[in-house]
């Protein structure tokens, strides 16, 4: 058995071509054996991808509306490798639904670059459609694009209301 690895390691999302000559002795020097004809053969690396995004510490599924989100939410996205800062950052927007308002993010990462969070700058408005969005422009840290764009959809806090009375307007209560 050979054991092949690459130096240096192998960019994500992308394709390749191995290929081994022929020729090749058998590594059980005992066998007089070698490989007869070339073996080509092509694979693909896994891209990057989002794990994950979580709102208020509550897991988030992609095209499914949260609801009642406060108006300072926390998001953090979770990737699957090491992301690269400004294009990850850069990929993210925050849209108020309502008007197509860019919200202003504050983003960190932590230090292995797999999770990121971001905050809002002011308060979001009261009973709103957010929509985040993660572009393609996302690169990990070898420079392997986001495999696909992502959406999120949540609604914030509706305004303060009351929803019913007891007893009810205008009548009597007959017991304490």
């Amino acid at each position: 058995v050979y054991t092949f690895k690459p130096d240096p390691a192998l960019k994500s999302g992308a394709t390749y071509t191995a290929a081994v000559r022929s020729g090749l002795q058998a590594s059980d020097a005992s066998l007089e054996t070698s490989l007869p004809d070339d073996m080509e053969w092509q694979f693909v690396t896994l891209s990057p991808y989002i794990i994950g995004l979580t709102i208020e510490k509550k897991a988030v599924q992609p095209d499914v509306e949260l609801e009642n989100v406060p108006l300072d939410p926390t998001l953090v996205l979770n990737f699957s490798q090491p992301m690269e800062s400004i294009s990850t950052i850069n990929a993210v927007s925050l849209v108020d639904m309502h008007n197509n308002e860019v919200i202003p993010l504050e983003a960190s990462a932590n230090d292995n670059l797999e999770t990121y969070t971001f905050e809002v700058e002011r308060p979001l408005e009261l009973d709103h459609l957010y929509s985040l969005q993660v572009s393609q422009d996302a690169l990990a840290t070898d420079d392997g694009q986001l495999s696909s764009s992502s959406n999120w959809l949540f609604k914030t806090v509706p305004a303060p209301s009351i929803e019913f009375a007891y007893p009810e307007n205008g009548s009597l209560q007959e017991t304490f």
